[in-house]
């Protein structure tokens, strides 16, 4: 299965038996909403992603859920965010709103601006925000 936008194409294989399918994977990644992928790169162009002290995996793997920082449940849901000392700059955007299954998001020690996005209180699953 392939998804994402123009462009990009974010792999996963739903079900381990479905990895015959998956040509040199050896592995299955959960399927993250189209949505979330959009919201995650989103982040990485705000925050300056070409200059993270590291972007292992970040928009050139397509099993996002392998991507620095980024923790998934089994069935692709973000369940965390964790860019501790990463050297992001710029804002957090807006569209995290969006990220409603999130429930840590650790942002702290970079060199971010701006004020939380008030778009943070639709966030209802985040539990842990540093």
């Amino acid at each position: 299965m392939r998804s994402g936008g123009p462009g990009h194409d974010y792999f996963a294989c739903n079900l381990c038996s479905d990895c015959d399918d998956c040509g040199a994977r050896q592995e299955c990644a959960p399927t993250v909403d189209s949505g979330d992928v959009a919201v995650l790169e989103r982040l990485y162009k705000a925050t300056g992603g070409a200059t993270w002290a590291n972007a292992r995996n970040w928009l050139g793997d397509s099993n996002v859920c392998s991507w620095y920082g980024v923790r998934c449940s089994s069935s692709g849901a973000l369940l965390a965010l964790r860019f501790i000392r990463n050297s992001l700059t710029g804002t957090v955007p807006t569209q995290f709103g969006l990220l409603t299954a999130l429930a840590t998001l650790h942002l702290y020690q970079n060199s971010l601006t701006g004020t939380v996005p008030p778009q943070f209180g639709l966030l209802t699953a985040l539990a842990t925000l540093h």
